[in-house]
């Protein structure tokens, strides 16, 4: 299992700035999609951060998870991942060689958000 980890004020920047966003804007602007943004709202929104979307909370459930998934899954078996290390551990943790292309760094909040724009 490979878990991706990153600065926590970073995801925190990153999540308000793009999901979030998007999922508030899209439920009022987007009726033919409303029952998707209402299911999405009630597992991201409603069950995964409790209706509270301060950073300290949001934050604070990030870590959480993470230190679950690293509670449970035995070390031999878990890969925890920064993107910002590139190929070198990735590969070595799946037994393979590292590609010679550049390592992808893809989805960025503003490649997110022009995406977004697109669509409207």
């Amino acid at each position: 299992m490979i878990l991706s980890e990153r600065d926590p004020k970073k995801w925190y920047d990153s999540i308000t700035n793009t999901i979030l966003k998007s999922m508030t804007r899209m439920q009022t602007e987007d009726p033919a999609r409303a029952e998707w943004f209402r299911f999405a709202r009630m597992i991201v929104i409603e069950q995964t951060f409790h209706n509270d979307l301060s950073e300290d909370n949001l934050i604070a459930a990030y870590l959480r998870h993470n230190a679950k998934v690293k509670a449970t899954i035995a070390p031999e078996r878990l890969l925890v991942f920064n993107p910002a290390e590139g190929w070198e551990p990735l590969c070595r943790f799946l037994g393979v060689s590292a590609p010679e292309t550049p390592f992808p760094h893809v989805n960025t909040t503003e490649e997110f958000q022009a995406r977004q724009a697109q669509r409207e």
